[in-house]
């Protein structure tokens, strides 16, 4: 199975491409956890531990996602994504 990552910036169409290509492919796709995290809590500033904790759970939601996938699995996100927020918001990369 491939992983296939779509990045890029909020509101452009990823989550609405991941679906489409899953459903094409008739395989399974991985949500972004981040939108969950920031949607469930009052958090406006993050930390460097949120974005470690979305990190755990973005792979989690991955693997999950991974055991239903034929052939492909698409990604609303990837890690690359928190490693440019770590990078740009706190100079260094857990």
């Amino acid at each position: 199975m491939k992983k296939i990552a779509v990045i890029g910036a909020e509101s452009t169409g990823k989550t609405w491409l991941c679906e489409a290509l899953a459903t094409h492919y008739k395989t399974a796709w991985a949500p972004e956890y981040a939108r969950d995290y920031f949607n469930d809590s009052d958090i406006y500033n993050y930390t460097l531990n949120d974005l470690e904790q979305i990190a755990k759970q973005q792979l989690e939601l991955e693997k999950h996602h991974a055991g239903k996938a034929f052939r492909y699995l698409f990604c609303d996100t990837t890690l690359i994504t928190l490693k440019i927020w770590a990078e740009l918001e706190f100079n260094t990369v857990p």
